[in-house]
């Protein structure tokens, strides 16, 4: 008999407080459940467990939800001993503190200093310098005035260092960029704003989000992401529509700037991930990573949800097999 594994997907939270629903909402239950199932014919069982909940002593977590029992029961007093570790919990320094301390004891994709990296909105200007948006950083507001009138154009964007899902972005006249208040204590970010009415030859006829999903060094597949009317913010959580794209219809001017990405996080060896581009009248532009990308899938790109589970479950069974 087959050892059976356990993939503990890393969340926040000691688990120990009521958190409401499990995942936000029954569309995303079917392909967690997807994911369960794969990870099943692996021979590997699934959990979601609670970051805060892990016991040093023990090299385990006492708060987790068993996917791979059909209810997904929550226990806050229970013990298991993740193979590998998959981390989708939000960026915060506290949770970082502790992703240091689990890396070195239990195999990791994503590991913190890759999480790092990923999570922070000026790793474009870092990393990318060639395609990055120019951009200035914030930490008071008497700065607001001064970092404006360095960067382009009648609107900026403005978006928090830290953070996911278009929470707290904002396209405002330049004009009205010194009257914000609300500064996160992660910083903000000051961007030029890119025209993106221009549109990808043959994917988006007009503003748009083009985003890149890397399983390790592949590009498993992309979506192009469209406002809706009135918006400039391609953010599915906050109306957006997504369809997926093949990696073989990706326009050519992206070939330079994919090859740049996996030079510079080649020194991560088990990373799951995206890249997010716009395309202005200038080409590509990195506007950010998430190395928490959703992984909703309608009805008909079943197919790419399944090689997307496929490769994500190698990447994890490779993460068990290289550990040491």
């Amino acid at each position: 008999m087959r050892e059976e594994l356990i993939l503990g997907i890393l969340i926040a939270g000691t688990g120990n407080k009521a958190e409401g629903p499990t995942f936000g909402g029954e569309k995303y239950r079917a392909p967690y459940q997807s994911l369960v199932d794969e990870a099943a014919s692996r021979g590997m069982k699934t959990y979601r467990v609670f970051a805060e909940s892990y016991d040093a002593e023990r090299g385990g977590f006492t708060s987790f939800y068993d996917l791979s029992d059909p209810a997904w029961p929550r226990t806050t007093d229970g013990f298991i001993q993740p193979s590998v570790l998959w981390d989708r919990a939000p960026f915060s320094f506290e949770l970082h503190r502790r992703k240091l301390e689990l890396v070195r004891t239990i195999p990791m994709v994503n590991d913190p200093l890759f999480s790092l990296t990923a999570a922070s909105k000026l790793a474009p200007n870092e990393l990318f310098s060639d395609y990055a948006i120019p951009t200035r950083v914030i930490w008071r507001q008497e700065q607001l005035e001064e970092a404006a009138e360095a960067l382009s154009g009648d609107r900026l964007v403005a978006k928090p260092m830290i953070g996911t899902g278009g929470k707290g972005v904002h396209i405002l006249p330049r004009e009205q960029i010194k009257e914000l208040t609300d500064i996160p204590p992660s910083g903000l970010v000051l961007q030029e704003l890119v025209d993106t009415t221009v549109g990808i030859p043959g994917i988006a006829d007009g503003p748009h989000d083009l985003r890149l999903v890397f399983v390790g060094e592949e590009v498993c597949y992309a979506s192009v992401r469209i406002p809706p009317e009135g918006s400039l913010i391609s953010n599915v959580a906050r109306g957006a529509t997504k369809h997926v794209i093949q990696p073989d219809l990706l326009p050519s001017e992206l070939n330079e700037v994919i090859e740049l990405i996996r030079e510079r996080f080649a020194v991560f060896t088990h990373k799951i991930y995206s890249v997010d581009f716009l395309f202005g009248p200038d080409g590509p532009r990195v506007v950010e990573m998430n190395y928490t990308p959703g992984f909703f899938f309608e009805d008909e790109d079943r197919a790419t949800q399944d090689r997307f589970f496929a490769l994500t479950m190698d990447h994890l069974r490779s993460a068990i097999s290289s550990f040491v």
